[in-house]
């Protein structure tokens, strides 16, 4: 089989943008976790979000743009004294114009709330932009599987009562 050079340029291509969006989403879960873990900053974690992302899930609520994922994110670092976020059997798909991308992912994650050691597991379905030559989650939703107190267990607590929140005190916030 005899590729032509313009083939094998797209493909090329399209292989560099699977690989920046799976290191967009590894920045992401490292800056979370240094804003948590070290009082990182809120703006790194923002940075690998368009300026009007969504990040929605059933046990957090609806955050759109800027303003809303940092009230979020800053009520992560009140209530998450830990994390270590893995992402991982990512699948990702750009766009035949190259300038857009679906993924798939899963999260697993050690934490701690309100000094309990948890353990969480979900999935990511997450949209992205390339907008001058850079890749950005346009949105991000998270279903958790389980978040338990690891010495009790999913099999017994699915979903802890230490994690919940405060999704009614925001205006404008849809939870299905």
């Amino acid at each position: 089989m005899i590729l032509k050079l313009e083939d094998s340029e797209r493909r090329v291509a399209q292989l560099e943008d699977i690989e920046a969006v799976r290191q967009l989403k590894c920045e992401y879960a490292r800056c979370l976790d240094a804003m948590i873990n070290e009082n990182g900053p809120a703006q790194a974690v923002l940075d690998t979000f368009s300026e009007d992302a969504t990040w929605e899930s059933l046990h957090f609520g609806v955050y759109q743009g800027y303003a809303q994922l940092s009230e979020f994110l800053a009520s992560c670092k009140n209530k998450i004294s830990f994390s270590l976020n893995f992402v991982m059997n990512q699948i990702i798909e750009i766009s035949p114009d190259g300038g857009s991308a679906t993924a798939r992912w899963t999260t697993w994650a050690p934490l701690t709330i309100g000094g309990k050691p948890m353990l969480m597991a979900g999935l990511y379905k997450d949209a992205y932009v390339k907008r001058n030559a850079q890749w950005l989650t346009s949105r991000a939703e998270l279903t958790v599987k389980f978040v338990s107190d690891y010495r009790v267990g999913w099999a017994e607590e699915r979903i802890s009562k230490l994690w919940t929140w405060d999704q009614e005190s925001r205006e404008g916030t849809n939870v299905a």
